[in-house]
């Protein structure tokens, strides 16, 4: 999937909206998406994003997740910025986990 910052026009606020395209997901796999967001959803917790809706456009093919957005390195960024350390050691372990 793609994630995609995009605007909530009705609490007119910004949002991270999530974009899968379940093209060629047998329909098990299409529906444990949609449990797993369903059950995202429930949760709330400081240190978890919260979900602030879900569905699917069946015109085109998709499936969306709407969340808080969160601002801040992506994971690709800070991986590679460990990526010289092979393997990691545990101060550079700690300190990964502590940016995400």
């Amino acid at each position: 999937g793609q994630v995609f910052v995009a605007t909530d026009r009705d609490a007119d606020q910004q949002v991270a909206l999530k974009v899968v395209a379940p093209v060629g997901l047998v329909s098990r796999a299409r529906d444990r998406v949609l449990r797993e967001v369903e059950a995202a959803a429930r949760v709330s917790h400081p240190h978890l994003v919260q979900v602030l809706g879900w569905g699917e456009d069946q015109a085109r093919g998709l499936l969306y997740c709407a969340m808080r957005l969160v601002r801040g390195p992506t994971l690709a960024d800070v991986l590679e910025e460990f990526a010289s350390t092979r393997p990691p050691s545990i101060e550079v372990r700690a300190r990964l986990v502590a940016r995400l």
